[in-house]
């Protein structure tokens, strides 16, 4: 099992951050390639979905043809989370397909062989759940 934080990286005083986030992103994905699978958390971060990053890291395993997993603790639908009856503040529909989070991420998840555990009531930590999480292992275990 692997964390993103899992690297040790030392950065010189010279780095420039660009640099600095190109070395955590390899670092990173090199991680993910020696996993057979992923366990995200897709719990709304800075907005309404998922971690842009963490997003990514789901399409890539998948991409490898490695089975996602996911928990979120926010138990509302995408549609619902936006806080639209059908259109944005600019016009453009929202989608409606009673999903837990964008389609992509959700239908690459199931599409996988994988799963996206929703939280049915709130949890002691508004970002983490070792339940939820405890419920991957389990169907990734079974997968």
């Amino acid at each position: 099992m692997a964390d993103p934080l899992d690297t040790e990286l030392a950065f010189s005083d010279d780095d420039e951050k660009p640099d600095r986030g190109q070395q955590i992103y390899k670092a990173n994905r090199e991680l993910m390639d020696s996993c057979d699978a992923v366990i995200a958390n897709l719990t709304p971060f800075r907005g309404i979905s998922a971690d842009p990053g963490t997003v990514y890291e789901v399409g890539y395993m998948i991409g490898q043809g490695k089975p996602a997993f996911g928990f979120t603790l926010n138990s509302r639908r995408y549609r619902e989370r936006t806080g639209s009856i059908g259109l944005d503040k600019l016009g453009h529909t929202i989608e409606d397909f009673e999903m837990s989070d964008n389609l992509m991420i959700e239908g690459g998840i199931n599409d996988s062989g994988g799963q996206l555990v929703v939280a049915e009531q709130s949890s002691e930590h508004p970002f983490f759940s070792a339940e939820l999480f405890r419920r991957c292992v389990q169907a990734l275990a079974h997968a």
